[in-house]
C-alpha cells in the first residue's frame, strides 16, 4: 500500500522515508525529518488554547443567564430594568394597558432563550477544559520528542542554515496560506522556544524573520500580506514583552537554547569564513528590536513611496496589523513611524 493511503503515525518507518523526496538534500542537513513531520501534522488547535476568548464569551453568557433568571423571577435591578424598558416599548408602539402588562410577563420564548444560553455556557466551558487537555497533551509529545529535531544534526550545520532552511520550507510556505496558518506558523516557534529546543536558536530565527518579512514586502498579493501581518504581530507579542520587561526577559530568555545568536565572520588572511554563536544580552537583544524595527520601516516606507499599487497596499495591510507594536520609544522607530505618516495621499488607499 502506498504510504499515503495508510494511517498516519508518527513512528511508521515508509511515511518517514516518504519525507526525504520532498525537500532537497541539503535542506536535510539543517532540519531533521521529525521536525519537518511535526510542523505540518498539527494544526493551531493543537497548540493553542484561545482561553481569555472562551472566558470572556462564557462570562457573558452567564450574565445573559443572570439577567433573564431575574427577569423569570421578577426581581433584582436587572429585572426591574429590562421589565421597564420592555413596557416603555409597548407603551411606545401605542400598545394598551394589556399589551403593556403582557410586555413584561416571562414569555415562551424567553424561556427558551435562557435554555439556549444556559447550554452553551456549558458546552463553552467543557469544550475549553478539552481543548486545554488536548494542547497540554500535544506539548507533553513535543517535550518528549525534542531532542530529536534537531540535536542529531551537527553543530555548524544547525549553527548556519538551520533557520533558512526552516524558515524557507516550513514557515515562509504555511504562514501564506491563511490567517489560521500564519498564527499556526507563530505558535509553533513559541513552543519550540518554550521547551527549550536544543539547537534551536530562536534570535536567529527572529533575526531571519525579519529579514524575509522585509523582502516579501514587494512580491505578496494583498492576502498573503494580511496572513503575513497576523504572524508577525504574533511574534511581536512575545518579542515586546522581553523588550520591555528586563525581567521576564531573564525568566524567558536568559540562559536558554533560544537566546544565541550566531555570526559568520570573515577572516582577513583566508578567504574563510568562521562561525560564532553568542548569548543575547538584554542590552544586545534591545539594539536588535531596534534595528528590526528599523528594518521593517525602511522596508515600509520604501513601499509606500513605491509607485507599485501592490506594493503599497502589501505595506498598508502589514502595518495595520502590527500597528500597536509601531510606535515605541526608541528614536528609529518614531522616525519611522513619522516618515510613514508624512504619506498624507494614502488615504485613497
Amino acid at each position: 500500500m502506498p504510504p499515503y493511503f495508510q494511517r498516519f503515525h508518527p513512528d511508521c518507518t515508509d511515511m518517514q522515508k516518504s519525507y526525504t523526496p520532498m525537500l532537497p538534500e541539503k535542506a536535510w542537513e539543517a532540519i531533521s525529518p521529525a521536525l519537518f513531520e511535526s510542523f505540518y501534522s498539527h494544526s493551531l488547535g493543537d497548540l493553542h488554547c484561545p482561553e481569555e476568548r472562551y472566558t470572556t464569551e462564557i462570562a457573558r453568557l452567564k450574565r445573559e443567564v443572570d439577567r433573564l433568571t431575574q427577569v423569570q423571577q421578577g426581581s433584582g435591578e436587572a429585572a426591574l430594568a429590562a421589565m421597564a424598558t420592555m413596557a416603555a416599548a409597548a407603551a411606545a408602539a401605542g400598545g394598551s394597558r394589556h399589551d403593556v402588562q403582557q410586555a413584561v410577563v416571562f414569555t415562551k420564548s424567553q424561556e427558551q432563550e435562557l435554555e439556549r444560553v444556559k447550554r452553551n455556557a456549558e458546552a463553552l466551558t467543557l469544550d475549553m477544559s478539552r481543548q486545554k487537555q488536548h494542547c497540554e497533551t500535544v506539548r507533553t509529545q513535543f517535550e518528549l520528542r525534542q531532542n530529536d529535531f534537531l540535536s542529531p544534526l551537527s553543530k555548524d550545520n544547525v549553527a548556519l542554515f538551520t533557520t533558512q532552511t526552516f524558515l524557507t520550507y516550513c514557515v515562509y510556505p504555511r504562514c501564506l496560506l491563511s490567517p489560521e496558518d500564519a498564527m499556526y506558523c507563530a505558535h509553533f516557534v513559541i513552543l519550540l522556544h518554550s521547551i527549550e529546543t536544543p539547537g534551536f536558536q530562536t534570535m536567529q530565527y527572529l533575526d531571519g524573520l525579519v529579514d524575509v518579512v522585509v523582502g516579501a514586502l514587494y512580491c505578496i498579493t494583498e492576502d498573503e500580506a494580511g496572513n503575513i501581518g497576523v504572524m508577525l504581530a504574533e511574534m511581536w507579542k512575545l518579542i515586546s514583552k522581553w523588550r520591555y520587561d528586563e525581567k521576564v526577559f531573564t525568566k524567558e530568555v536568559v540562559g536558554k537554547p533560544g537566546s544565541y545568536l550566531t555570526k559568520e565572520n570573515d577572516k582577513d588572511d583566508k578567504n574563510e569564513s568562521e562561525v560564532e554563536s553568542e548569548a543575547v544580552s538584554y542590552a544586545n537583544f534591545i539594539k536588535l528590536y531596534n534595528r528590526w524595527h528599523a528594518s521593517i520601516g525602511e522596508a515600509a516606507i520604501g513601499c509606500l513611496k513605491s509607485s507599485e499599487y501592490m506594493h503599497t497596499r502589501a505595506a498598508l495591510i502589514v502595518l495595520n496589523r502590527i500597528v500597536l507594536f509601531a510606535l515605541s520609544c526608541c528614536s528609529d522607530c518614531v522616525n519611522s513611524s513619522g516618515a510613514i505618516c508624512l504619506r498624507s495621499s494614502l488615504c485613497r488607499l
